[in-house]
Order: C-alpha cells, then structure tokens, then sequence
C-alpha cells in the first residue's frame, strides 16, 4: 500500500529563518511534524522538509512513497529533471535521492492549496512569533 507524504517549507523574509512541516497517511494512521530549520535560505527549507518528512516516512515503516510538494525546484532536481548549481542545493539533492533510494516513490509537484503540509510548516513561525510577542507584553 502507498503512504502519503506530503512537504513543505516557509521561509521568514524578516527574520530570516526558516521552517518545515509534513503530513503522512500511512496505513490510515495521519502523521504531522513541524521542524525549526533556523537560518538556511528559501530553497533550504523546501529540501530540508524533504529530507525530514523521507526520514519520518521511514522511521514509521513506509516504504512505498507518494511525495507531494509544491517546490518545483526541489521536484525537478530530485527527479533529475533539472541539474543543480550552488554545492549546497547539490548536498541537500544527493541526501535526498540517498534517503529515496531505498523505497518506492513517485515524488510530484502539486498547487500549494493542494498541500495539507503548507499550514504545518508556517506553524513554526507563528509559534515563535507568538512567543516574541508574550516576551514583549511581559518585559
């Protein structure tokens, strides 16, 4: 039976860090993570929740894949469609085919709206701004 992953990464213009978050349908058991990827760039985030969410699929026992993501850098390179330029998107695309080399995957761009994990991955920011706020209220 194929589990369903979906990914996404938010990135923080003003602060400039960044998040992600997953969702995985694995044998009628929904599972979501949140991850605070701290600083890294706009692209980091997208294959950071990548690598995370094919960890977290693997650690529950999935091994047939259907990944969704709305990244269409982070598809195309992953799927060799497209060749990656800067070392470190090149880092983060071998990590990922490394992790995806042992499982069954289709891995497929679907809208933004489509993704169930775009909420999680901006909840990071929201917490922390959150926290921010209540330090300012308080001090």
């Amino acid at each position: 039976m194929q589990s369903k992953v979906w990914f996404d990464g938010s990135y923080n213009w003003t602060k400039r860090t960044a998040s992600g978050g997953c969702v995985i349908d694995h044998n009628g058991i929904r599972t979501t993570r949140t991850w605070d990827f701290g600083k890294t760039t706009m692209n980091g985030c997208e294959f950071l929740a990548l690598i995370h969410s094919i960890k977290l699929a693997r650690s529950i026992g999935a091994t047939n894949l259907a990944i969704m993501g709305d990244s269409k850098i982070v598809i195309n390179t992953v799927n060799r469609r497209w060749k990656p330029r800067k070392p470190h998107t090149k880092a983060w695309v071998r990590e990922a085919q490394t992790l995806l080399a042992a499982v069954k995957f289709d891995l497929r761009w679907v809208p933004r709206l489509q993704n169930p994990a775009d909420e999680y991955s901006r909840l990071v920011a929201a917490v922390n701004d959150m926290d921010e706020l209540c330090l300012s209220i308080f001090e």
